[in-house]
């Protein structure tokens, strides 16, 4: 893994760049290293177990939700990639052999992205926001994310629904947890 992080700083840096803008590229190249990696282990044991198209909506309708709503981050790398590997293509797994009434998950998921509404954006050590603007932002987005979501629910096919469920449930988890640790470190 270094040998690729060193090959891409040589690749991306000049003799015209700083010695901070050499370090921010070697940041950004680590950050992105670690990132597809972790995406690829995830994905190789995605695959390795047969739930791709189930992963794949779960992981998306999260990211759709994370990028605006912020939450709990792992604290290490290895515990990010030990949680994703839980979370995503183990729990798709285990949720594939679930059956749940529909109306049931339409009020849970009607409900989850209500709460991720009122709670979200939380801001994080890793992610804050900024200031009152920024805040309004996200929460605009948060909104409009929530009701094309939950538009997108309700024409998708019944038995892919509970994997949208399952990523919107998962982003309020994080934000949970979020405010958990925030309370607790207050304390």
């Amino acid at each position: 893994m270094k040998y690729i992080e060193n090959h891409l700083v040589n690749l991306f840096t000049f003799e015209s760049h700083t010695q901070t803008e050499r370090l921010k590229i070697e940041y950004g190249v680590k950050v992105i290293v670690s990132e597809a990696s972790r995406l690829f282990v995830v994905y190789m044991i995605t695959i390795l177990i047969g739930c791709l198209v189930e992963v794949l909506i779960t992981h998306l309708t999260f990211y759709i939700l994370r990028q605006v709503c912020f939450g709990y981050h792992f604290p290490t790398s290895k515990q990010c990639l030990i949680g994703s590997i839980l979370l995503f293509p183990i729990l798709c797994k285990l949720t594939t052999y679930i059956e749940v009434d529909i109306l049931f998950l339409y009020i849970v998921t009607f409900l989850s992205l209500l709460l991720i509404v009122v709670l979200a954006p939380r801001g994080t050590k890793k992610h804050s926001i900024l200031n009152a603007a920024h805040r309004d932002y996200l929460k605009k987005k948060i909104y409009q994310r929530a009701i094309i979501l939950y538009g997108i629910y309700l024409l998708f096919p019944n038995n892919l629904l509970k994997f949208i469920t399952l990523g919107i449930f998962l982003e309020l988890f994080m934000l949970l947890l979020e405010i958990y640790n925030q309370k607790k470190e207050t304390v």
